[in-house]
């Protein structure tokens, strides 16, 4: 069976610990993400964990509010970046796009790394931090940002499967977190985060065959042990693949370059183009609408 028709984002709390979480199925955005980027399996393994998890910050955000994450890892996979915003638009960059050579794990991502995480709205910056990817995993190192530099006892689990067919070549990607509530009982938190560590919890996340709520009702009973009557939740905006580039925002960063700079682009070419480097949409200015 394929891939859901839909992404989706649900969001909610399980009272009975004082524990918030969110369940996201980005199949078809990371799909588009893959793409567009043209990456090799073990890229596009790494960059659906890291649009994944961004999808997953989304219920975090409000109105216009956008998360920028950056990964940056000494090895073969270098940066990562991944942007959400509150709609559940989500759009990322590879810097590698091509890491089948890298020997093993620790070629992929060296010996340490750095993930910075950016809030901001209407391009004004809210807040900011950064922490050690000390973990070497997109979706572990994001998880200790939360605990360590937000103060939040995170847990996230991601799922990534693939089929053979490269004009559908992601089977599943799937994502699941935890966060403690300020009541939250942190012995019982770490109950729930040792289960969502186990074999068949992955299997409940990567299962194609159930609806939304089904699995979702089936995690929370495999976390609590209950029949998941203590938890509310609530569907957000769809995930999906989508930039936020449009022509006023190129006019806009090519008018931030030098004047003699812009001169000798087109003294070169009358109507140069510009390619945004997260969706590869391109660009085309003339002089005269710049000026």
């Amino acid at each position: 069976m394929g891939k859901q028709a839909v992404d989706y984002l649900i969001r909610g709390t399980i009272d009975d610990v004082d524990v918030r979480f969110m369940l996201v199925d980005t199949s078809n955005t990371v799909e588009t993400g893959i793409k567009i980027h043209d990456t090799d399996p073990v890229a596009s393994f790494v960059f659906a964990r890291a649009l994944t998890v961004a999808a997953l910050a989304v219920p975090l955000l409000e109105a216009e509010e956008k998360y920028s994450l950056r990964w940056q890892y000494e090895g073969a996979i270098g940066t990562i970046l991944a942007d959400a915003t509150a709609s559940a638009h989500i759009r990322g960059i590879p810097s590698n796009g091509s890491l089948m050579d890298a020997e093993d794990p620790s070629a992929l991502y060296g010996e340490e790394g750095v993930i910075s995480v950016m809030k901001s709205s209407e391009g004004k910056i809210l807040n900011s931090g950064q922490a050690p990817a000390g973990l070497l995993d997109v979706v572990g190192d994001i998880a200790f940002f939360f605990s360590t530099s937000d103060q939040i006892e995170t847990e996230i689990k991601a799922v990534v499967g693939f089929n053979a067919d490269p004009e559908s070549p992601v089977a599943i990607s799937a994502g699941f977190m935890i966060q403690a509530l300020p009541d939250c009982d942190l012995v019982e938190f770490d109950k729930l985060r040792t289960r969502m560590r186990d074999d068949d919890f992955n299997s409940i996340l990567a299962s194609k065959s159930i609806a939304e709520e089904v699995k979702l009702k089936q995690i929370i009973k495999y976390l609590t042990g209950g029949e998941g009557d203590s938890i509310k939740f609530q569907f957000s905006d769809q995930p999906i693949y989508q930039c936020f580039c449009d022509v006023d925002k190129m006019k806009s960063a090519v008018k931030t370059l030098p004047q003699n700079e812009i001169d000798e682009i087109f003294a070169e070419n009358k109507k140069p183009e510009i390619q945004c480097h997260f969706c590869k949409t391109r660009y085309a200015f003339s002089k005269e609408e710049l000026e």
